[in-house]
C-alpha cells in the first residue's frame, strides 16, 4: 500500500510538472487523451491496457496521438524522449529547473497572478489584425529570443479564428533530425503536421506522396491546393514558429527549398483565388540572407518587429501584478536587464510570489541560482554554436573593453538580432549590463 501511494505521488508530481511547463511553452495543458497516455506510460501499461474503460482506440495512442505527444514533450523538456525514457527526462528536468519550477508553482497558486499578463503591443497588434484578414497576406514577426513572438503569433491566430478563419501554428522545433535530412523528407513532415492539425490525416494518406508526380515542392503545393485550401473551407492562417531552426548550416537545402516555396505561394496568391485563402505568419529571430532576393519571403509582406518595453508598458505590467515599486527600483532594474519583456515579466512574477525581494533578485542576478540563469545559459549557447564562434569572440571584446569594438555590418546586425546589442546614435551598446556581469564572472577563459 505504501509503495502504491509513493508511485501515485511521483506520478502526480510529474504530471503537475509537465502541465506547468506545457502551459509556459505552448499555452496549454495536456488534453484528456494525453493525460491517459501519460499516466499509462508512467505505470508501464501497454497501449491496449491504457484504453481499457476509456473511449479511445489503442491504434490512436500508438499512432497519431503518441507521435505528436512524444515530439511535443521532447520539445518541452529540451531533449528527445519516448515512452521508455520519459521518466528519466522529467527527473533531469526537475533537477536542473528546480528554482524556476518552484517559482512557477508559487505563481500558479496565487489567484492574483495568472497567465493572462501579456504585454500588449497596440500598434503592431492593430496592424497584424488588419493584415491577417486580407487575402494572401504574409506577416513577418521578428524579435530576439524570448521577446514574445510565440505568444503574439498565438493571439493573432486566435483572433483570426474569432473572425471565422481557420488557424494553426507549427513550430519548426517539432521536427526531428531525420525530418531535416532532405527537402523531400522535410516537406513530408510539414504536410503531415499541417494535415494532423487540420484533421486531414486520411487525405494525406489518400494523396500518396511517394507515387505522386513531380518534385517535392510540387507535391506539397498540390496537397495544399487539393485539400488544405479546398473551396469549401474558410481561409487558413498558417503560423510557422521558430523558423530559425531551418537556418542551421546543415539544413541549407531544406531552408532554400522551403522558403522559396513560401515566397512562390505568396506571389501566386496575388493572382489565384485558391492561394489567396492562405495567410502566412512567420516568427523568427534572424533574416535568412542566403536566398536570392526574388525567392526570399523576408523582403516581402508586412514586417513586424517586437521591441523592448517602454516605460508605460512596464508600469502597466507592474500594476497587473499588483506591485508597488518606487521609480528608483524600476530604474535600477532597467539598468541591469534593460526593458526586455521576458526578463521584466519574470522579475515581476518572482516579486509577486514573494519568494525574494528585489534586492535579493538583483544580488543573485548573474549566478546559477538567480532567476535569470536559464535565459543567460540559453543566450550563451546561441553564441557558442559553430556558425557563431567568430561572433562570440567579437562579443567578448565588447564585454572586456571600454573602447568601441570594430564590427562589420553583418556582425552588428547579427548581434542585434540575437538581442545582445543595440544601436544608439550610431554607437554600439550592450542590450543590458547583466550580460557584461554574467559573461565576465562565469565564462572566463572560454575560447
Amino acid at each position: 500500500m505504501g509503495i502504491s501511494i509513493f508511485i501515485n505521488m511521483e506520478l502526480n508530481e510529474a504530471l503537475k510538472t509537465v502541465n506547468q511547463v506545457m502551459r509556459s511553452k505552448h499555452g496549454r495543458a495536456l488534453s484528456d487523451a494525453e493525460t491517459v497516455l501519460f499516466k499509462g506510460s508512467w505505470q508501464g501499461l501497454t497501449y491496449d491496457e491504457m484504453v481499457e474503460n476509456e473511449p479511445y482506440e489503442a491504434s490512436y495512442f500508438k499512432g497519431d496521438l503518441g507521435h505528436k505527444f512524444w515530439k511535443e514533450l521532447s520539445d518541452t523538456l529540451g531533449e528527445k524522449v519516448s515512452k521508455t525514457n520519459f521518466k528519466e527526462a522529467i527527473a533531469r528536468f526537475q533537477t536542473t529547473q528546480k528554482a524556476e519550477l518552484t517559482q512557477a508553482i508559487s505563481i500558479e497558486e496565487l489567484s492574483e497572478v495568472t497567465t493572462n499578463y501579456y504585454v500588449k503591443h497596440p500598434i503592431l497588434e492593430k496592424t497584424a489584425k488588419t493584415e491577417i484578414l486580407k487575402p494572401g497576406c504574409l506577416l513577418r514577426i521578428k524579435g530576439s529570443p524570448k521577446m514574445g513572438k510565440t505568444t503574439f503569433l498565438s493571439r493573432l491566430i486566435n483572433y483570426g479564428k474569432e473572425q471565422g478563419l481557420r488557424g494553426i501554428s507549427l513550430s519548426m522545433r517539432l521536427g526531428e533530425k531525420e525530418d531535416f535530412s532532405s527537402l523531400d523528407k522535410f516537406l513530408q513532415f510539414f504536410c503531415v503536421s499541417v494535415a494532423q492539425m487540420l484533421g486531414l490525416q486520411d487525405k494525406f494518406k489518400q494523396y500518396q506522396w511517394k507515387e505522386h508526380p513531380g518534385n517535392s515542392k510540387l507535391k506539397a503545393t498540390g496537397f495544399f491546393e487539393q485539400y488544405v485550401l479546398s473551396s469549401n473551407e474558410p481561409p487558413l492562417i498558417l503560423g510557422l514558429d521558430e523558423l530559425d531552426k531551418l537556418f542551421e548550416l546543415e539544413y541549407v537545402e531544406v531552408a532554400e527549398g522551403f522558403l522559396s516555396m513560401l515566397r512562390s505561394w505568396h506571389e501566386t496568391a496575388k493572382i489565384n483565388s485558391t492561394w489567396e485563402k492562405l495567410r502566412l505568419a512567420l516568427a523568427y529571430v534572424e533574416d535568412y540572407s542566403q536566398l536570392d532576393i526574388n525567392q526570399s519571403p523576408f523582403n516581402t509582406g508586412i514586417h513586424l518587429e517586437l521591441k523592448q518595453l517602454n516605460d508605460v508598458q512596464i508600469d502597466k505590467l507592474a500594476k497587473q501584478y499588483k506591485l508597488k515599486l518606487e521609480p528608483n527600483d524600476i530604474d535600477t532594474l532597467k539598468a541591469l536587464i534593460g526593458s526586455h519583456p521576458y526578463l521584466i515579466n519574470l522579475t515581476f512574477q518572482h516579486l509577486s510570489s514573494k519568494i525574494e525581494n528585489l534586492d535579493e533578485i538583483l544580488k543573485k542576478s548573474s549566478t546559477k541560482s538567480g532567476i535569470y540563469s536559464n535565459f543567460l545559459i540559453q543566450q550563451f549557447f546561441i553564441l557558442r554554436r559553430n556558425k557563431n564562434k567568430q561572433l562570440y569572440k567579437k562579443f567578448q571584446e565588447i564585454i572586456e573593453t571600454s573602447q568601441e569594438t570594430k564590427l562589420s555590418f553583418d556582425e552588428i546586425t547579427k548581434l542585434e538580432d540575437l538581442g545582445f546589442i543595440t544601436r544608439k546614435n550610431e554607437k554600439i551598446e550592450l542590450r543590458c549590463q547583466l550580460y557584461r556581469i554574467y559573461f565576465k564572472e562565469n565564462l572566463k577563459g572560454i575560447q
